[in-house]
Order: C-alpha cells, then sequence, then structure tokens
C-alpha cells in the first residue's frame, strides 16, 4: 500500500501490467493473499512497481523508499522485492497465480477471491454445490468454468451470496465487486451482480480481441459492391406477428428491404438479446449485409445502440460486420450507460415512417420468443419517444473521422502503436531532406509537413503535461541502406537514406534522456502494414494512414480498457534497459 500510494496507482493499473484481474491485486493489498518471495507474482508485481515508477517520474523516490541505487536501475527490481519481504516470518503460501495460458484465469481468480472473503473451503464448498472438490479445484485454478447459465454457476451464485449476507460482508462484497453496496443489499440484483461479476470471463483476456479489431481495420478495404436490384431481394415472410430466431430472421428481412425500397429516412436500432439469430447462420447473415447495405446506399442514416455490458467477443463480432458499412458516414453507434434487464431481453428497430419490430422475451428464451411488427403510424411514433429516452441514457461508441487520426482536443497522455517510428518523433531537419528527394507535387508535401506541425505539436504537449509511449518497429539499417524502409509522411512514398533515419533514431534518444515521461519500445516488427492506434485517458483511435485515410475512434471503457491491456503486454514484452536501448539506437 505504501509503493501504490507513492505511485499514485490502482489496483487496475498493477492488474493491467500483471495480466491478472483487479480481485487478485486486492487480496495482495489486504494481506489475505501473499505470495512466495521468489514466484511468479512476486516477479510480476515487482516488475509492474518498477514499469510505473518509470512512467510517472518516481524512479528516484521509489529509490529512496526502497534503498536502491539510482545508479543501477538493474537491480531496482530485487531491491523492491527485499524491501518487500524484509523482515517478514515464515509464510503459509497460497498456490501461485494461474498461468494467463489457462481458459478460464479470471473466472478462477474471482472465484478463489469471493471464497477467501466468505471463508468457504474447496472441500466445505464442494459439499454445498454437490460436486466433486477436485471439480471446484480445477474451477480455481482456471481450467474449467460452468456455463454462465447454468444451475451450477445459479448455485455458485446463490450460495456465496448467501454466505455474505450470513457473514455480514455486503460491503466488502461490494468493494470486490466494484458496485454501490445498495445493489447487494437486494438479494435479487445483488446475486445477479455476483453471477455477472463471476461470469465476465473476458476481463483482461480482451488485449487479443482488441488486436484482433485492429487487424480487421487495417485489412479493410472499400467494398465493390453492386447496387442491388429487386430480384436480388430475398423472399420473406409479411405478418403482425414472428417466431423464434427464423421468424425475427424473416422479420428483420422484410424490415431491411422495406426501408431501403422506400428510402428510409433513417433507421433506429436497438436490441439486448444475444445475437445468435444472427450470427448462427451464415446464409442469413449474408443476406442481412446485403440488406444493410442496400439501405446505406439508399442514402438512409442508421443509428444504433449497444449495450453497455455486452462482452467483447460480442461487440467485436457486431462492430466487424458494420466495419465496410462505416466507411459511408451514414451509421452512428452509441452504448447505453444502463446495465441491461437481468429477466428480460428487448428488440426494438425501428424505421419510423415504414415498420417496427418489438420484442420483449424472457432471457434464454429469445429463440422461442415472439416478435411484433407493427406499421400504425401512431404507434411508430410512440416507439420513436421511447427510443429517442434510451439514447438520452446513452453515449456514443464509435465515430468515423475521414483524414488523419483523432484524439479529442487536449489528449496529452498518449500510447501508441506504430506501423514505423512515428512523424512526431521525426526532427525538421529529416523532414525536409525527405520531402526534397520526393518527386510529389507541391501540394502534397505540404500536407505533409502540416500533418508533420500538429503531430509534433501533440508531442510538444504530451512532454509539457502528459506523457507519450510509444511502440514503433526498428528497421535493420541493411533495409535502410537498401531503400526499402519508408518515412511516414502521410501519402507521400519516400523511402529513408542511412543519414535521414539516423536522424530520425538520434532524435528519439535525445527525447529519452531530456524528458522522463516518454518512452520508446522497439519492435521487433511492424504488427500492421498501413495502421496506427492511438490511446488516449477516455478513448481510443485505430487509423488507416493509406489513402484514403480513415480513423475509428472508439470511446466505450470496456474496449478502451481491451486496448490498454493490450498495448501494456505489448510494452513490458519489449521494455528494455536504457543502456540496451541507446545502444540500440546508435547503430544507425
Amino acid at each position: 500500500n505504501i509503493i501504490m500510494n507513492l505511485l499514485h496507482a490502482k489496483n487496475a493499473d498493477f492488474s493491467d501490467r500483471m495480466g491478472c484481474d483487479r480481485s487478485n491485486v486486492s487480496r495482495l493489498r489486504s494481506g489475505a493473499r501473499v505470495p512466495s518471495p521468489k514466484g511468479v507474482t512476486t516477479r510480476q508485481f515487482c516488475r509492474a512497481v518498477c514499469t510505473l515508477a518509470e512512467e510517472r517520474g518516481c524512479v528516484d523516490a521509489l529509490c529512496n523508499l526502497v534503498g536502491a541505487d539510482p545508479e543501477k536501475p538493474q537491480a531496482l527490481e530485487d531491491t523492491v522485492r527485499r524491501w518487500l519481504f524484509d523482515g517478514s516470518k515464515p509464510l503459509t503460501v497460497e498456490n501461485e497465480q494461474m498461468p494467463m495460458g489457462t481458459p478460464y484465469h479470471i473466472f478462477g481468480e474471482r472465484l478463489s477471491a469471493a471464497m477467501e472473503l466468505t471463508d468457504l473451503s474447496n472441500i466445505r464448498f464442494s459439499r454445498e454445490l454437490s460436486i466433486d472438490a477436485s471439480h471446484l479445484s480445477r474451477f480455481r485454478r482456471g481450467h474449467r468454468a460452468p456455463r454462465p447459465d447454468s444451475t451450477l454457476m445459479h448455485a455458485i451464485s446463490d450460495k456465496l451470496y448467501a454466505r455474505a449476507v450470513q457473514l455480514g460482508k455486503i460491503e466488502a462484497f461490494a468493494q470486490l465487486l466494484g458496485v454501490s453496496p445498495a445493489i447487494l443489499a437486494d438479494p435479487e440484483s445483488g446475486r445477479q451482480a455476483l453471477n455477472s461479476w463471476l461470469c465476465d470471463f473476458s476481463a483482461s483476456g480482451n488485449g487479443p480481441l482488441a488486436q484482433r479489431l485492429a487487424g480487421s481495420i487495417d485489412a479493410l478495404r472499400i467494398p465493390a459492391v453492386k447496387r442491388p436490384i429487386p430480384s436480388d431481394i430475398p423472399p420473406y415472410t409479411v405478418s403482425p406477428l414472428y417466431y423464434g430466431d427464423n421468424g425475427l430472421r424473416q422479420a428483420v428481412l422484410r424490415f431491411l428491404w422495406e426501408a431501403a425500397t422506400r428510402k428510409a429516412d433513417h433507421l433506429l436500432l436497438y436490441s439486448d438479446q444475444n445475437m445468435n439469430w444472427l450470427t448462427d447462420d451464415p446464409v442469413f447473415q449474408q443476406q442481412w449485409a446485403q440488406a444493410m447495405i442496400a439501405c446505406v446506399q439508399s442514402g438512409t442514416r442508421i443509428r444504433i445502440i449497444h449495450n453497455l455490458d455486452r462482452n467483447m467477443q460480442e461487440l467485436l463480432a457486431a462492430i466487424n460486420g458494420w466495419l465496410p458499412l462505416y466507411l459511408s458516414g451514414n451509421i452512428e453507434s452509441f452504448y447505453c450507460r444502463k446495465l441491461s434487464d437481468p429477466r428480460f431481453a428487448h428488440t426494438l428497430f425501428l424505421s419510423p415512417k415504414t415498420g417496427c419490430i418489438t420484442a420483449c422475451n424472457v432471457i434464454g428464451k429469445e429463440s422461442v420468443g415472439v416478435y411484433y411488427y407493427l406499421t400504425d403510424i401512431s404507434a411508430l411514433r410512440a416507439l420513436e419517444t421511447q427510443y429517442d429516452g434510451l439514447l438520452h441514457l446513452s453515449k456514443s461508441l464509435l465515430k468515423v473521422y475521414r483524414g488523419g487520426d483523432y484524439l479529442p482536443s487536449g489528449t496529452c497522455r498518449i500510447s501508441s502503436l506504430e506501423p514505423s517510428i512515428s512523424l512526431a518523433t521525426m526532427p525538421e531537419e529529416a523532414l525536409n531532406a525527405l520531402l526534397e528527394r520526393s518527386d510529389a507535387p507541391k501540394s502534397a508535401k505540404n500536407a505533409a509537413y502540416a500533418a508533420w506541425k500538429q503531430e509534433h505539436s501533440r508531442l510538444d504537449q504530451a512532454m509539457r503535461e502528459g506523457y507519450l509511449f510509444e511502440c514503433a518497429p526498428l528497421a535493420s539499417p541493411e533495409a535502410v541502406a537498401a531503400g526499402s524502409v519508408f518515412a511516414d509522411l502521410r501519402g507521400i512514398s519516400v523511402p529513408y537514406d542511412s543519414e535521414t533515419y539516423a536522424m530520425h533514431t538520434e532524435a528519439i534518444r535525445s527525447l529519452l534522456m531530456e524528458h522522463t515521461n516518454y518512452r520508446f519500445y522497439p519492435l521487433d516488427e511492424p504488427h500492421f502494414s498501413e495502421t496506427r492506434v492511438l490511446l488516449g485517458d477516455q478513448s481510443v483511435s485505430v487509423s488507416r494512414l493509406s489513402t484514403p485515410s480513415i480513423t475509428f475512434s472508439i470511446s466505450h471503457p470496456i474496449m478502451r480498457d481491451a486496448f490498454s491491456i493490450w498495448l501494456g503486454q505489448l510494452m513490458q514484452e519489449h521494455r528494455m534497459e536504457r543502456s540496451e536501448l541507446f545502444a540500440l539506437l546508435r547503430r544507425y
């Protein structure tokens, strides 16, 4: 706790860098868990301490606290470890944290934290659940997990909640879950909150999903889709009522094609039910995509509200399916800040002048649910008012910007993943030399210079008020000399020569020497050839830098955190001692 106060750090700061759940850090802070001095958890924690100290300019203060030599930064981790365990008595050590490779390590950590808080052993809890103790042990190690909607999962949540009430630990449970005690005070909402927390298997496993989304944007190409003609429209049934998943698919085809053929002004979409009706049928997915494109091409604007509590897998599937449509500029997406109803799933697809699909089905029974198709104009107006009320509870999820990358103005704490060493760190001398060698028209050169000034201004602000941490590949001297390494000049294709590349790497070295709030993490190779990721305090932007350039700005907190986890893992993997990094930069 002393170290965390010194670093002004929260549990999430450590869990992101350690690759574990926040509850694991909470247990370390409270003393509920004491790892081995030489164990994996201790090494991860000490490494996270040193990383945060570097990031926040607190290395000298940390050295003073633990008695480390500031001139020997390579020994700081060992000194922190010795300080943490100095004078400690022999300890009863728990099993080490399950490795990140286990499929349900987050569930295991959360289940263990809840069991420890309620003083439940494997033997006692397995008896209450009527399962074998070895089965429960596999749950806690992260090797297995019950289905979120299974009887066993509900039994786990119900019994843990009842035990917390019995021991008077509702407030402690609320702190563990990160929710208000008032939510847990009500038995029904309390059990639901606990179940949702335990079943959020993806919490720190979202980094790879963020990487996949960035990869989808990097691979995105403007689709060449022919304008649909009547013969392309698949047959669909017309009815005031539709039943089950197949009925919903029929209703959706009718809804979209009527909107497209009648050139509806706009569509208003919301659904918090599971996505199986869309994702389980590849043929229907193609029909849906074709109908959506038809709506966009007819000039229809589409507004969609997603849920804050959808897991990353569902959000990724939804956004990936919509990516080509976002290029039209006719799509607006939001996320509702309110948690969805734990009992009923709702659907509202509305075209205010043509028709509406509406449904309210018991969760888990949507596949046999009833879906109403309304065309009465008075009903459509009433439902539009309902949708507006929902929109009032929502915030922007994803925006599309033509041109260069985008972060909200004033953002000065930035982490980035670059396809090459960045335009922001390029010295003006190198920029002028590269532009002079280019045969691009003057307008393109002026645009490149303007982009450099904008990037340089962002760098200056970050150095004054925040930080900039860059992950970027360093090319080999041989590749530079061969003229196969191109500068990031936004629309101008010109290769570095050895002299200009050396100017650029020397500028990076100077930044590292002059500013403790600048960090550079050299990658072995580019993650993406044409895409840049900028992570700010409140949002992340993923930008296609090739022409035509386009930026997707994402503000959903779970997705923003997923990118934070991914970039944090990259930085951890490619972190170097300063002397080693300086030697690498000098080789040019």
